[in-house]
């Protein structure tokens, strides 16, 4: 008798480990993006330890970094929306472009970023505009509209969409 109750908590105690693990482990996802480039001057050389500054431009909040050594921007894991950016380093004209926009689990890459000699006073502001082409990843994506749901001739509904896929 004392073994069956044994087992039939284990059991229970087992199951339930099971059911919270599963749901930690579900609620994660990816919901962050990034902004990488480099940064060089008019000769093609890097310009290293230039202050690197984004402004979320929903929320006001400001993310900071510098470049390394080799002249690379990486600012991760930015809430996604639309950013603008700024570069200044000493004797370079800052640089700005607005309106980055950062999607979520994708780089958004400013390429290269030529600095202009100058004082730093001065600014060369870039519209930004979204790249044609995600040249930082293979991955191949796609959204679907309920219409191409329904015209799936398999349930029409999204559990067997994702039955399909």
């Amino acid at each position: 008798m004392k073994s069956y109750v044994f087992r039939s908590l284990y059991r229970v105690l087992v199951f339930t480990t099971l059911v919270f693990a599963a749901s930690f482990t579900l609620a994660q996802g990816i919901v962050t993006g990034s902004i990488s480039g480099v940064v060089e001057d008019p000769q093609g050389a890097v310009v290293t330890n230039a202050k690197v500054t984004v402004t979320h431009i929903a929320t006001n909040r400001v993310f900071t970094t510098e470049t390394t050594s080799a002249g690379i921007i990486a600012l991760r894991d930015l809430p996604t929306g639309a950013y603008n950016l700024k570069i200044e380093a000493p004797n370079f004209r800052a640089f700005e472009s607005t309106n980055l926009v950062v999607s979520v689990g994708k780089d958004t890459g400013m390429g290269t970023v030529q600095l202009t000699l100058g004082s730093s006073t001065e600014t060369v502001t870039v519209e930004g505009a979204a790249p044609l082409i995600e040249s930082t990843t293979d991955q191949i994506s796609d959204t679907f509209s309920s219409e191409k749901v329904t015209s799936i001739p398999m349930g029409n509904s999204f559990d067997s969409l994702a039955l399909f896929l």
